[in-house]
């Protein structure tokens, strides 16, 4: 009998995809009857190897769709799809902790590829104005109802801490670590 593998540290990524079904109850300015949210996320796993950290990510993935479901201020469901992507990183450092890798990926590019055209490329456009059109994704109710549900503020919260987001970079807006981008 072999020895038992040493567990290391894994960062998976993977990619899921919310939508919104159904009719709007109401419609405003900001709804856009053509869009989807694309989630990209990293989690942490330890596993034996490359193979076991993908597969643990691929159940967490699952379980976390199923469990992503809510009701939005237009009063559409919103469901989740996990797009089977997943890739994983080994975590070379030991344990995690703050300040330590969790996850990295790399690609060739030629160098006529100007940096802007590679921020795009890799973390999206930068939505300016958009804001408010994801409101379509936030599970939290609007005008002083309450949250219905832990998942709701878990989905409010993620939904928060995105749309804080800069495209670092690119702009002189405040990003959300309060620095100014140049």
């Amino acid at each position: 009998m072999g020895a038992k593998q040493r567990e290391a540290w894994y960062g998976v990524r993977t990619l899921y995809r919310l939508a919104a079904e159904g009719t709007p109850k109401s419609r405003d300015r900001h709804f856009d009857p053509e869009s989807t949210l694309i989630e990209d996320r990293v989690v942490l796993f330890q596993a034996i190897d490359f193979d076991d950290a993908i597969a643990q990510g691929i159940k967490e993935g699952r379980s976390y769709c199923r469990q992503t479901k809510f009701v939005n201020l237009y009063g559409q469901k919103v469901r989740m799809r996990f797009l089977d992507a997943c890739d994983a990183f080994k975590i070379f450092e030991g344990k995690p902790a703050a300040g330590i890798e969790a996850y990295s990926s790399t690609e060739l590019a030629p160098a006529s590829v100007s940096d802007r055209a590679v921020v795009k490329r890799r973390m999206g456009p930068k939505d300016f104005g958009a804001r408010e059109t994801r409101y379509k994704f936030d599970g939290a109710r609007r005008c002083g109802s309450p949250v219905q549900s832990e998942q709701r503020q878990v989905a409010a919260l993620s939904l928060a801490f995105y749309l804080t987001q800069t495209c670092h970079g690119l702009c002189r807006e405040p990003c959300a670590y309060g620095e100014l981008t140049p």
